[in-house]
């Protein structure tokens, strides 16, 4: 029902606009952002949805048009024209963006944008403003907090400098999206291409520059504008309606984009190093009497230090540190429960997990492996939400309570103690492994959409008895984005003729499986006897993935791997599936989608000319960005206003036939840049002795 909060939010924002004693900028501009959130997308005409849905839309559509009416009297009046500054004009075109009103009402409010999204246009906007301003015979007053001078300011309350307003590069991809989704024509390409260019620029003072969620939606919605096709990570002025000045601009955004990616990568750990901080913090004034002697007397069990942050700390510290990690990293193999040990641990620390079914399961399996009134602490940050962890500790644990946070409140540590088993009203754990996880199995139905695109109606097909358990992606079901790639793919994927018996069958990968859902529905598209191969770093997913093919009765190999790690080195296929995750916890991380990335071309098999690679991420995500710096040749085949779906094919690599493989190519990239380097220097050392 977002359309019945956001119809009447847009209609109020609308009628304030239109009344000039009550209109304030920032509030129409917030309004307008709510509502393009509140329904991005938004399709009166859909058919998937129920009439009351549909209804909603409608007053959603009519009420962003009433706005956009407003606001457009507004910016064709110069003497007004400083009450709409480019932040919020881009909200409101945000706001006719994602409910697709009728392209004529956004028109003037994207020509007022870019005619003011450069410092020129700015400048000159300005000027205008100032001229109307002194003709009408405006006071002037100070709207900066503490001054009263009318020296120092030119503006009312109501009123915004364009100085003072340069638009961020959110603000300009929100006024791209929609020219290319309104396909507004009074924007021209120089516009576009100099607002874009200003998203890009990096700003003096060692201040940051484009992040990469704002690079993510620039690159869709550049490509779209400037009319060069879809977005992808390859651009040349050769290619088809894309010119000279338009690639410059293209590639110079996928530069940046790759920065961008790689920047968020390198603060990846931001919430890790300041929650394992935290623990430390706490273990480190735990009373001992001897110090020296702490580490051969405690034993400690650690959940979910998927990073190593927290158990290196403590070995350094002389704990005796077991590690049990459900996530595997690197060349290391996660487990679905903690292995048994002789004697049980003294006391356990659990990273929050991002779910509380998670949370529930990691707390079972610590208790299950520490002492009868051993400590148990959770660790975390607020945003993750570990100051309600209290809640999941459960009829397991007593004295739970809130024993730290960080000076800056971010981060916090709870502590409870174990129970007897005796004392719990709940089912004991035993030393059985299986027997422990399989008491957090869910069955449930899974329904796929079906591949026979041979009939008008949408059929479905139902998978009864599938494993779920908690800490699952999308639950181990089926999620919208996977959904979309499934929309995307083709319903029967092309295999080369076999010349001989002894070929092997058509191979096909699922790569980030969880717990299964892509596999499945993808092996109705491929040959019956193709070869499935799935891999995860959650053990708790590979053993769903395991036993919902068992229930298939459908063979596959189901395999521990971080990226392609746990791969055979030659391993090829003709078919590569995913959908990668691209964050840790909280935090972007796109270290597995760049490895997919620079990965996937020398995986997918050489001696069949239709082998692709699909895969699906949020349309914010500056995919082609990253898959240009991986040398490899994405290109996005559909894309809505929430999520993009990339195709990378064998038959279509840089270079065409016989190109040298990404790696070589990157590699040779890197030497012929630390030659022109050197030979730099050896210039400038010649010109200072000189």
């Amino acid at each position: 029902d977002a359309g019945a909060v956001a119809a009447p939010l847009a209609a109020a924002a609308g009628a304030a606009a239109r009344e000039t004693g009550r209109f304030t900028p920032r509030c129409v501009g917030d309004a307008a952002w709510a509502c393009g959130k509140l329904l991005c997308g938004a399709d009166p005409k859909e058919n998937s949805v129920d009439e009351k849905t549909r209804a909603h839309k409608k007053t959603f559509v009519s009420a962003v048009s009433s706005l956009a009416l407003a606001a457009r009297v507004l910016v064709s009046d110069e003497k007004r024209l400083g009450l709409f500054p480019p932040r919020n004009l881009a909200n409101a075109l945000w706001a006719c963006a994602a409910s697709r009103v009728d392209k004529k009402l956004a028109e003037p409010l994207a020509a007022a944008f870019f005619a003011t999204a450069t410092a020129a246009g700015r400048a000159d906007a300005e000027r205008k403003r100032r001229a109307a301003a002194k003709e009408a015979g405006t006071p002037r007053m100070n709207s900066r907090a503490g001054g009263s001078s009318a020296e120092e300011n030119d503006f009312s309350d109501d009123e915004v400098s364009f100085e003072d307003a340069k638009p961020s590069p959110d603000d300009i991809a929100s006024a791209v999206e929609a020219v290319a989704l309104l396909r507004l024509e009074t924007v021209d390409a120089d516009r576009i291409r100099a607002a874009v260019s200003s998203a890009l620029t990096v700003p003096a003072g060692g201040a940051r520059g484009i992040g990469w969620r704002a690079a993510g939606r620039l690159e869709h919605a550049t490509f779209a504008a400037l009319g060069c096709g879809p977005a992808r990570s390859t651009v040349t002025a050769e290619d088809e309606n894309v010119s000279k000045r338009d690639c410059e601009v293209l590639r110079r955004l996928l530069r940046r984009g790759a920065a961008a990616a790689e920047e968020a990568d390198a603060e990846r750990l931001t919430l890790e190093e300041g929650a394992s901080h935290a623990m430390l913090r706490v273990l480190d004034t735990l009373d001992t009497k001897n110090d020296d002697a702490r580490g051969s007397e405690r034993s400690i069990l650690c959940v979910d230090d998927t990073q190593r942050l927290l158990s290196k700390s403590l070995r350094d510290r002389r704990w005796k540190v077991t590690a049990w990690n459900r996530f595997g990293r690197g060349e290391r193999v996660g487990s679905a429960w903690p292995s048994v040990s002789k004697t049980k641990f003294d006391a356990a620390t659990v990273r929050y997990p991002p779910t509380r079914a998670a949370a529930e399961m990691a707390l079972a399996a610590a208790a299950a492996r520490t002492k009868p009134g051993a400590p148990v602490w959770i660790y975390g940050a607020r945003l993750e939400g570990v100051f309600g962890a209290a809640r999941v500790f459960g009829k397991k644990f007593r004295d739970v309570s809130v024993v730290f946070v960080s000076a800056c409140g971010g981060f916090a540590v709870v502590k409870a103690t174990a129970k007897p088993a005796k004392d719990t009203k709940t089912p004991h754990l035993s030393d059985d492994e299986d027997e422990d996880v399989s008491r957090f199995r869910t069955v449930t139905t899974l329904t796929l959409p079906s591949s026979d695109s041979t009939t008008e109606k949408t059929s479905t097909e139902t998978v009864e008895n599938w494993s779920v358990y908690p800490g699952l992606f999308a639950g181990g079901g089926l999620d919208v984005m996977t959904a979309a790639l499934l929309r995307a793919m083709p319903d029967r994927f092309p295999v080369p003729e076999k010349k001989s018996e002894n070929e092997t069958p058509f191979a096909v990968l699922d790569y980030c499986a969880g717990s299964g859902v892509l596999a499945a529905a993808v092996r109705r598209r491929v040959p019956s006897d193709a070869a499935l191969t799935l891999t995860d770093a959650d053990a708790v997913a590979l053993r769903a993935a395991r036993e919902n093919f068992a229930s298939l009765r459908r063979g596959a190999m189901i395999c521990a791997s971080d990226g392609f790690s746990g791969l055979a080195p030659r391993a090829t296929f003709d078919l590569i599936v995913s959908n990668p995750p691209v964050h840790l916890g909280l935090q972007p991380e796109f270290t597995v989608l760049r490895r997919l990335a620079r990965e996937c071309v020398e995986r997918l098999t050489a001696k069949n000319p239709h082998a692709s690679c699909w895969f699906v991420a949020q349309r914010y995500v500056p995919v082609a960005s990253i898959c240009a710096d991986a040398d490899v040749e994405a290109r996005c085949v559909f894309s809505d206003d929430r999520f993009a779906v990339w195709k990378v094919a064998r038959s279509r690599l840089p270079g065409g036939e016989g190109a040298e493989s990404p790696g070589k190519q990157k590699k040779q990239r890197k030497e012929k840049k630390e030659k022109k380097a050197k030979k730099a220097k050896k210039a400038k050392k010649a010109k200072k002795a000189k």
